[in-house]
């Protein structure tokens, strides 16, 4: 008697990229908003999309942008050739908002993936790991250890050193299993909860997240200086 045993299947995985913020600590220092904003002759976006694009984990993208940007954004995604990108919504007033209207668009997956548009740093590669680990764990988010000495602080005065090893800087892609990460932007929605990532929101179902060793050169574009950063480390320098 011949025995066939059915290949286990990876779980599909799909990431939503919320980039309609308006950059407001940009000063104004460029006509173009933000994700825009040319690194080395390409928008900013279109550097975060292409890892996602090539990150072998990744299945689909669904961009969350400005209403107003929506048609330039379409025009960057057929030139860059970018085929993973499935669906361009518009974002709400938050990031949670965006997230959610990005969330209604997905097509079917098992994982989600939520990746900062204006990380355009961020190699496939760690995209990938952090994928991988989610599907483990369950969820899972990119840190690196701070550089700096850490304080508490009270009414202007220092108060408490704080363990570095105990502490973690966020980034992203920050990846959770779907429906998991469903319930809990809705109920963080329902309650009109803040929350500054992803991570925050799956928090409430106090379920762990797994942290993978990020990159100190996986940056968030969010000032002027971010800009020149971003720039030499696409130019293969250093700091």
């Amino acid at each position: 008697m011949a025995f066939f045993f059915r290949k286990k299947q990876t779980p599909v995985t799909a990431c939503i990229v919320p980039a309609a913020g308006q950059g407001t600590r940009m000063q104004g220092a460029y006509e173009e908003t933000k994700q825009l904003i040319s690194l080395c002759g390409v928008p900013l976006i279109v550097h975060t999309l292409e890892a996602l694009e090539q990150a072998k984990s990744i299945d689909s993208v669904v961009l969350a942008v400005r209403e107003q940007e929506m048609a330039q954004m379409l025009r960057l995604v057929q030139e860059f050739g970018l085929s993973k990108v499935c669906q361009i919504v518009a974002g709400g007033d938050t990031r949670m908002q965006s997230v959610a209207k990005a969330m209604a668009a997905l097509p079917p997956c098992d994982f989600v993936a939520i990746h900062d548009g204006a990380r355009p740093l961020c190699t496939p590669e760690m995209i990938d790991e952090v994928v991988q680990a989610a599907h483990r764990y369950g969820a899972a988010v990119p840190g690196v250890k701070p550089k700096d000495s850490l304080k508490t602080r009270q009414g202007g005065m220092v108060q408490e050193d704080v363990d570095r090893d105990s502490v973690v800087a966020v980034q992203t892609p920050q990846v959770f299993a779907f429906e998991e990460y469903d319930a809990a932007l809705g109920y963080c929605l329902e309650q009109h909860r803040s929350c500054t990532d992803d991570a925050g929101v799956y928090a409430v179902l106090q379920k762990p997240v797994y942290i993978v060793e990020g990159d100190y050169r996986n940056i968030k574009v969010t000032t002027p200086e971010d800009v020149a950063i971003a720039e030499m480390f696409l130019k293969g320098e250093s700091l």
